[in-house]
């Protein structure tokens, strides 16, 4: 991969992530993608459309996510939160600041994607790392 596209509460999902997926296939690109975030360090454009988490997710029907209201106020909940325009970074930048402002923070992260089908996972996760 080059330039990996995300969007910025997907920044905050692989932080989670822990195998669980609403596919096998939503699993195995998510895996990737972190892999190679991790590994590489690429530039990340941040966008506010279908980004490459996106292209195996099963709620994307036709191009288009179902759930593009949900996901619409989770991005803008990050991008505040973090302080993230939608423009390139390096992905250990972008990763500092979710740890910092997000993860590692007092923030309910309920607050930030309180809907969210993975909010309890992300919840004892996080738990865990404090």
């Amino acid at each position: 991969m080059e330039k990996i596209k995300l969007r910025p509460h997907h920044l905050l999902c692989q932080e989670f992530f822990v195998g669980h997926g609403y596919s096998d296939e939503f699993v195995r690109n998510l895996d990737s993608i972190i892999q190679e975030l991790r590994t590489n360090n690429p530039i990340v454009e941040i966008i506010d459309t279908n980004d490459d988490v996106c292209k195996c997710c099963p709620n994307l029907i036709n191009g288009k996510c179902k759930d593009i209201d949900k996901v619409k106020v989770y991005d803008q909940n990050v991008s505040k939160l973090a302080d993230f325009n939608y423009t390139t970074y390096n992905y250990n930048d972008l990763r500092q600041a979710i740890l910092d402002k997000i993860v590692k923070s007092s923030i309910d992260i309920k607050n930030i994607c309180k809907d969210c089908c993975w909010i309890n996972i992300c919840e004892e996760i996080r738990k865990k790392m404090k």
